[in-house]
């Protein structure tokens, strides 16, 4: 019950910022590209179409609460290409790879990326707060997978 309403919630979210004075129509669903579970997190890659604009979504959530951060076509490359600084600096601690903020003027969410025992991901929204979540090495193939999804879905 909970991740349906935070798919609506998200589906709501993207009519927002895609569509500010259109009525509310989406083309497609939201797609779930993939998910990966950790300890006390949950991290969905998804895609979303309304009115012929394509976004992905980093969406990371702990219990009723998440963050999402959302990927236009300009930040598609950026977000590969830190996952792959963070994905071959793996160590036995954590060292900071950088940090992305959405193309959104105002209330933007920034991620901040670790790599060490996996890749660690802060994603900190102004008003819902900061939530981390580690991808695993063993999930980092799939993961790739998943952003490498929302950037061909991106592509004109």
């Amino acid at each position: 019950m909970i991740y349906a309403w935070r798919r609506l919630a998200s589906a709501a979210l993207f009519a927002v910022l895609l569509c500010f004075h259109a009525p509310a129509h989406a083309d497609g669903p939201l797609t779930t590209v993939g998910t990966f579970p950790g300890t006390d997190t949950q991290l969905e890659i998804q895609t979303f179409e309304q009115n012929n604009k394509k976004v992905g979504l980093i969406d990371l959530s702990a219990g009723p609460d998440h963050a999402s951060f959302i990927i236009d076509a300009a930040l598609s490359e950026q977000v590969l290409d830190i996952w792959s600084k963070a994905k071959s600096n793996q160590a036995g601690s954590w060292s900071p790879v950088g940090t992305i903020t959405e193309n959104r003027a105002s209330n933007a969410t920034s991620i901040a990326v670790s790599a060490g025992f996996g890749v660690r991901l802060i994603l900190s929204d102004p008003k819902q707060g900061s939530f981390t979540h580690v991808v695993a090495r063993e999930d980092m193939t799939a993961f790739e997978a998943a952003l490498q999804k929302v950037a061909a879905f991106l592509k004109p």
